[in-house]
Parts: structure tokens; C-alpha cells; sequence
């Protein structure tokens, strides 16, 4: 386990355990941490590290394949060797796939015979999912992309603005579609400093329940997850609810 965003602890890591490392696996921008971002220094460095130590480097992109049309990679600037992608690219239904540089992707390649390495399983290439999947994609076009990008920032200065009418401590963080709130004003930028209290946790648990009793759907971590339907008016109805959810919090 790496400490996230911890340069040098991560590079020893790495540099001790490299003779058993076949990949390194991380998420560019974590969903279960308020989607907060590894930096430029941390992914750089991992990147540069893994090649030199011949290792493969893997990019979770589950949720950060949202960031742009050509997922987080393109926004940080770093090509992994593999990619996993889900949700996002299934349209609404069960989807998993991988993707990656010709080298690593060649075990798969039976046009020649046997593939190096068998990749079955029980719903690959289910033509539903192919079909949702294949008319989802065709409509993420980069100016898709571009409009979600600025519904979620229209979410996100809402959401700020909300708790200071509220009068709540807390933070609102994520990037292009995905945005997260954190009842907390603590600076973080990995699981172990982000940990909640007693009182936080309650505040958004609160806040989830209110949010499903009035016609809103979030994470109940605290995420909103934009898609492509929504328009500035689901924006501002869902600023509306959280603001009252917001004023049922006790201080």
C-alpha cells in the first residue's frame, strides 16, 4: 500500500519491492476521498520510476475517465501502461474494460494462435452492454465534456456558497463532473488526514437522507456525479434542496 501523494516514502517503496512488483495500480483522482487529485510531482514520479524499474504502471479511471475525453491521463499528462475503465462507458449497464500500450495488450492477440494470456469470462462482450455502451460513448464528444465541466463547476461554486448561508464548516472539492463535499476545513490530500468525526459523519449522513427525501440522489459519502441529461436547472434545483438539507443540520 502506497501513502498517497507522499513522494518519497512512495519512490523508497517502490525502489525496495521493485523485484516483486509487476504494476504499480493507482487512481489519478480518488472517489472515496473527495476525488482528491495525486499531484503532478507524485504521478511524475511513479511514472518516471515504474519505467525505469520495468514495471507497469495501471491507472484506475473507473471515475476519472469523467475528467475529459481522453480521461485523467490526458489531463495529468501521464500515458499508463494499462487502463481501467467501467460506469462511465457502459451506459447504464454492468461494463468493465481494459486498455493499454500495443506491447502490453499483445498477450491478447490470438491472430497468430494461442493468445500468451485467456481473457474469458461470463459477460464479455454481452451485446446489451456492447449496444448501451457503443451509443454512450458515441455521445461523450469532447463538447460534451466540456458542458459537464461546467455544470460541475456551477455545482461546486453553489455547493460553497450554500455553506455560507448555512453557516457550516466545510469544503468542496473534484474536478469536471464529479464534486464532493466535506462538512470539514481541513486541508488533506490522502485517506489518513482526511479521516471524519463523529460530527461529520453525522452531517452528512443527515445531509444524504434529506437529499433522498426531497428528489436529489448523492453518494452518501458526500459525492454528486453529473451525466449527460442534466441540465443548469437540475443544477440549481439540486442547490436548492441541499441548502434546505443544509439548514436541518444541527451547528
Amino acid at each position: 500500500m502506497l501513502p498517497f501523494n507522499d513522494v518519497e516514502s512512495t519512490r523508497n517503496l517502490i525502489s525496495r519491492n521493485a523485484d516483486e512488483l509487476a504494476a504499480v495500480l493507482i487512481d489519478p483522482l480518488v472517489s472515496r476521498m473527495a476525488f482528491v487529485p495525486a499531484s503532478a510531482e507524485y504521478l511524475t514520479m511513479i511514472r518516471e520510476l515504474t519505467r525505469e524499474k520495468g514495471i507497469m504502471l495501471i491507472f484506475d479511471e473507473v471515475f476519472s475517465f469523467r475528467l475529459g475525453y481522453h480521461g485523467a491521463q490526458a489531463v495529468v499528462g501521464i500515458t499508463p501502461d494499462l487502463t481501467a475503465l467501467g460506469k462511465v462507458i457502459g451506459g447504464g449497464l454492468p461494463v468493465g474494460a481494459t486498455g493499454g500500450s500495443a506491447e502490453v495488450m499483445s498477450v491478447f492477440d490470438g491472430s497468430g494462435g494461442q493468445p500468451r494470456v485467456e481473457h474469458a469470462g461470463t459477460y464479455n462482450a454481452n451485446p446489451m452492454t456492447m449496444a448501451a455502451g457503443l451509443a454512450c460513448m458515441r455521445q461523450l464528444t469532447p463538447d460534451a465534456y466540456e458542458r459537464l465541466q461546467t455544470l460541475g463547476e456551477r455545482l461546486r461554486e453553489g455547493l460553497r456558497e450554500a455553506l455560507k448561508i448555512a453557516g457550516l464548516s466545510g469544503q468542496v472539492l473534484g474536478q469536471g463532473s464529479l464534486v464532493a463535499l466535506a462538512f470539514n476545513d481541513r486541508p488533506f490530500t490522502n485517506f489518513r488526514e482526511m479521516q471524519k468525526g463523529p460530527k461529520e459523519n453525522q452531517a452528512i449522513i443527515s445531509l444524504h437522507r434529506y437529499l433522498l427525501n426531497n428528489g436529489v440522489q448523492i453518494v452518501p459519502s458526500g459525492s454528486f456525479i453529473l451525466s449527460t441529461p442534466m441540465t443548469e436547472a437540475d443544477i440549481d434545483f439540486t442547490l436548492e434542496k441541499v441548502l434546505a438539507g443544509m439548514r436541518e443540520i444541527d451547528k
